[in-house]
């Protein structure tokens, strides 16, 4: 099954069971578009690295990655 597949259908179940989704399901959109229309067990561990540690320019807008800071109202 192609990535691009395997997650429209994960974040159709979601929502199937009454969750919204929307800021996670971007989320992993953006990943099988950095990862391309490869199969789930074609996707290598340089492909994960490649989208979790993307620079800010090539984020989502509003999602934050494993670099950066936490926002303000996180904080303690």
């Amino acid at each position: 099954m192609k990535i691009t597949d395997a997650i429209h259908e994960f974040i159709l179940y979601k929502q199937s069971l009454g969750m919204t989704y929307k800021n996670r399901a971007l989320k992993l959109t953006a990943f099988a578009r950095l990862a391309g229309p490869v199969e789930i067990d074609g996707i290598s561990p340089e492909t994960v690295r490649r989208f979790l540690f993307r620079s800010p320019s090539q984020r989502i807008r509003g999602s934050s990655g494993p670099t950066s800071t936490p926002s303000k109202k996180c904080r303690r």
